[in-house]
């Protein structure tokens, strides 16, 4: 947006394309030829993390990253977490590249052979399940159960 111009798109046109039309729209205004610079930023590619990890979040990658340096940056693993079901969503721009990856961590760290353990593009997410806790999940279905039951004894 510029704000004696308005809003002017520059999508479809080459650098040079864009300043011949700005030019133009701003010679309506100013006199004389008026100096542009025009700068092409592109977003800066990033690596989410999500999951049992110890910070979720986002952060800038330009190129591929060994999972446990991702993992890491994302302030490592809890307790809580299932190394063995991580999963990589590839968000490449080709259709061929995307997909998804499943990574048993705790395979490649008992073996100690790091070397094959894939590694993480910019754009890509990765997801740190949660353990399942059997003893945890039973106990809650159980003190249900126990409080249903005592519901129904109420009543007879």
């Amino acid at each position: 947006m510029i704000p004696i111009i308005g809003e002017l798109k520059a999508a479809g046109y080459t650098n040079e394309e864009f300043a011949r039309v700005l030019r133009q729209r701003l010679g309506e205004y100013i006199k004389g030829e008026p100096k542009l610079t025009i700068e092409v930023n592109s977003p800066v590619p990033r690596i989410t993390v999500l999951g049992t990890v110890s910070h979720q979040g986002s952060f800038p990658a330009s190129a591929e990253m060994p999972l446990l340096e991702v993992l890491s940056v994302a302030g490592g693993w809890t307790d809580l977490s299932d190394l063995r079901y991580i999963k990589i969503s590839r968000q490449a721009t080709t259709t061929l590249d995307r997909g998804l990856i499943e990574v048993d961590l705790t395979q490649y760290l008992d073996s100690g052979n790091i070397r094959g353990i894939p590694s993480v593009r910019p754009g890509d997410v990765v997801f740190v399940p949660k353990k399942e806790n059997f003893a945890r999940e039973f106990s809650e279905l159980l003190r249900d159960a126990l409080i249903l039951f005592g519901f129904f004894q109420f009543f007879k």
